[in-house]
């Protein structure tokens, strides 16, 4: 009944069993879907954190970039200035 909605995500056998083993004989329909529920939101939650992580790392990683790009600039007006100096001086 719940596997197309989880096909998507990767279950493991434990949470596979923990949906099957959430049939209880009197509330059947209501237990499997509070578990459902449940599973579904820790799986959509997981999937968003670890999209999110790769995107900071990715961030991380151009902010580095830009910022070393900005030390050299730096550093070549400082040498720039450096010469403007000497030649003036001299």
């Amino acid at each position: 009944m719940f596997e197309e909605l989880f096909k998507a995500f990767n279950l493991t056998s434990a949470e596979e069993q923990l949906i099957s083993f959430s049939k209880t004989p009197s509330t059947e329909d209501i237990s499997q879907a509070k578990v459902v529920a449940e599973l579904y939101n820790i799986k959509k939650t997981e999937r968003f954190v670890s999209e999110l992580i790769r995107s900071n790392e990715n961030l991380s990683k151009s902010n580095n970039r830009y910022a070393l790009s900005l030390n050299l600039l730096t550093g070549a007006l400082v040498l720039v200035g450096v010469i403007q100096i000497l030649i003036n001086v001299f």
